[in-house]
């Protein structure tokens, strides 16, 4: 019964996203100027053509948006058929994709209908349903959060190396994307340390944590280096409205 809930609750959420990707299809026009920055650079990473500002010449070493959402639109345009509108119905696929991680991560913490509940909710949730077809970073990185509360979740269970080590490469990459979470991996060390464990165990954990972490952000961090000449591991100038803006839920 409870499968065959699930199932119906995917079937909907797969019928308007799509749908709501389909109705953008195939090249509808950006609604957002956001939307043709990320779609500009992520054509310009796929086709190596110079550039990840393609368009805006007057950024060309900036740093205000970090490059993992670009070079997903990268992978899909050179894997898949050219034009904006096969992204739209990739992005409202992993939209689907969402909420499946979500009953998976709700049934894991407290009970499988909790699950169904929480991702029924989510399945029918407009704003998350309009957002799955933009071209913003929006709904690829409410994927990526859930992917890192899952491991966080598995991890606080059994804090071994392998649960450590998914745990910051699913952080990394999260941060790769936007710096909302930047004080999860302290948290995680500050868990790091109080857990009963030798000390050498502890920082043992505490290396393959920021090593995973780190490994994601690292060709970023390097092409600011090499670009700007600084240390910018996340956006440029953006980070304290993105914290701003997640403090309050948006």
């Amino acid at each position: 019964m409870r499968r065959a809930c699930l199932a119906a609750v995917l079937v909907a959420a797969a019928v308007l996203r799509l749908g709501t990707a389909w109705s953008r299809y195939p090249d509808a026009a950006f609604t957002t100027g956001d939307e043709e920055q990320y779609w500009e650079r992520g054509l310009a990473l796929a086709n190596m053509d110079g550039g990840y500002s393609r368009g805006f010449p007057r950024a060309g070493d900036e740093a205000i948006r970090a490059s993992l959402y670009p070079g997903f639109i990268a992978l899909l345009a050179r894997l898949g058929p050219p034009g904006a509108g096969p992204m739209r119905a990739a992005q409202a696929l992993l939209g689907c994709a969402t909420v499946l991680l979500l009953f998976s991560l709700t049934a894991s913490v407290h009970s499988a209908l909790a699950g169904l509940a929480a991702a029924g909710f989510l399945a029918f949730n407009a704003s998350q349903i309009a957002i799955s077809a933009d071209l913003n970073v929006h709904s690829f990185f409410t994927f990526l959060v859930l992917l890192a509360v899952c491991a966080l979740a598995r991890w606080l269970e059994r804090p071994g190396a392998r649960a450590t080590a998914f745990l910051g490469l699913s952080l990394g990459v999260s941060l790769a994307c936007r710096s909302t979470l930047a004080a999860l991996p302290l948290a995680a060390l500050a868990v790091i340390a109080r857990l009963r464990l030798p000390g050498a165990s502890k920082m043992r954990l505490a290396l393959i944590l920021l090593a995973a972490a780190a490994a994601p952000l690292a060709p970023w961090t390097a092409r600011n280096a090499w670009r700007r000449g600084e240390f910018v591991p996340f956006e440029r100038g953006t980070s304290a409205f993105i914290l701003f803006t997640a403090s309050l839920g948006m």
